[in-house]
């Protein structure tokens, strides 16, 4: 018995991007984790290659989902009115994913490319028009799916060949390449498990420097909100590269500090073995205000640009 299928365009956004909001939740906890006494008791005070280690089993966890969760971006982009493609939503509980995927309906690119044209025509009418199978979105829409779906059968090769031949391989390495670039700008190492160790440099301690991890999400969240406003108006190549050397300057900013006024702690801050240099004073307000400048660089340019730039090439 097949259960029934909820149509609303929102509700299938909410449900397809719990496995996103999911995986943040655990990125943004992890920054926060490692400074607390737990962490540190539970792991007999990791540091090194074991610190590594554990920071890099969520990232192999991250590799395990993503095989999984990369259909549904491709559904949202399939399902959702072309105003209304949504550009991200985060974090409710996964027992959301789990009851609200049974009621989402089948991809009407997929129900056309398997033959199933009525059945296609009759999820595009309900997502988009309440059912009405002869209005102006639904057959823009219909029309959209039939011509990509004739064009890739027209096309001379297949399979993993179609993202390197004839020229093709200059689209693939540009999206491969700036997403790659983006990770390796070091940002996101940073919110992820260094913010915390960068405060205890700059001495804060306690609630002061869980505070402080908070508040730079914050500043990411509400600056990659603002840059949608403008992305179109501004180009994509001009943020990217702005953004680029915004950010070098700040992290040239904040080891020039930490070499030049930072202080070799013999055992670690705090007998912290990750957090062997500190710096006290003016300089330590210094590494504080260019570590949020360099996520708010981020999160104005690289962090959402790389996307968009990828999926356009």
């Amino acid at each position: 018995m097949e259960l029934p299928k909820i149509y609303n365009t929102y509700f299938l956004a909410i449900i397809s991007t719990v496995g996103g909001m999911l995986f943040g939740f655990d990125i943004s906890s992890m920054s926060a984790i490692i400074g607390t006494d737990q962490y540190v008791d539970y792991f007999n005070d990791p540091h090194g290659i074991v610190h590594g280690v554990i920071g890099s089993a969520l990232a192999a966890g991250s590799i395990v989902g993503a095989l999984f969760a990369g259909p549904f971006p491709v559904f949202l982009a399939e399902i959702a009115k072309k105003e209304k493609r949504a550009w991200g939503t985060q974090f409710v509980p996964a027992v959301v994913l789990m009851v609200g995927i049974p009621f989402l309906p089948r991809s009407p690119r997929w129900l056309v490319k398997v033959g199933r044209v009525d059945k296609a025509v009759e999820v595009l009418a309900h997502i988009q028009a309440g059912g009405r199978k002869d209005d102006p979105f639904v057959i823009a829409e219909w029309e959209e799916i039939t011509t990509i779906l004739a064009a890739e059968r027209e096309a001379p090769c297949s399979g993993w060949r179609r993202f390197v031949k004839d020229g093709m391989w200059r689209r693939t390495f540009a999206g491969m390449s700036v997403q790659a670039w983006q990770q390796f700008s070091g940002a996101n190492v940073f919110m992820t498990y260094y913010v915390v160790y960068v405060s205890q440099m700059a001495g804060l301690t306690g609630n002061i420097n869980l505070i402080s991890s908070g508040v730079q999400y914050a500043l990411f969240i509400i600056f990659t909100s603002i840059v949608f406003f403008f992305i179109d108006r501004t180009g994509r190549r001009r943020l990217l590269i702005y953004g680029a050397i915004g950010m070098g300057i700040c992290q040239f900013v904040v080891g020039g500090v930490l070499g030049s006024y930072g202080s070799y702690v013999k055992g670690g801050v705090g007998w912290n073995e990750n957090v062997i240099i500190q710096v006290i004073g003016a300089p330590s307000r210094v590494i504080i205000a260019f570590s949020y400048l360099l996520i708010t660089v981020y999160a104005l340019t690289l962090a959402p640009v790389a996307w968009v730039y990828a999926a356009e090439v």
